[in-house]
């Protein structure tokens, strides 16, 4: 199902987010556009055709209209969610552990930044 699509921000053609059963939620657009209203905020608008599956970014990047047929054929709008609520606690919670690892290395690297600086 295509479905226009508006924003205040950008609009990227592709949105790859994966999953962690391994597919991935796959938004498309096409005929990116911006248009001013009448107070001169800028909008951006497009034709936009969502899927769930297993294609890989590079698919979609080798074939766009082709992956774009296939999301518009799909049928589907957006899930909320098709995760169980214990999948999606024990993603959050991988999610967590790999951000505070993230956090953790970001302050020794500025730690060490530091030292280097007042030497």
């Amino acid at each position: 199902m295509i479905k226009r699509t508006i924003s205040t921000e950008m609009l990227d053609p592709v949105v790859y987010a994966l999953l962690p059963t391994g597919e991935a939620d796959i938004y498309l657009r096409k005929n990116v556009a911006s248009f001013t209203d009448e107070i001169g905020d800028i909008y951006y608008c497009a034709d936009e055709a969502y899927m769930r599956g297993k294609l890989s970014l590079y698919e979609i990047e080798t074939d766009f209209d082709g992956a774009f047929a296939l999301a518009s054929a799909w049928g589907n709008e957006a899930p909320k969610s098709r995760l169980s609520a214990e999948e999606r606690i024990a993603a959050l919670e991988e999610e967590k552990e790999l951000l505070s690892q993230q956090l953790v290395d970001t302050q020794i690297a500025l730690c060490e930044l530091y030292e280097m600086l007042g030497e």
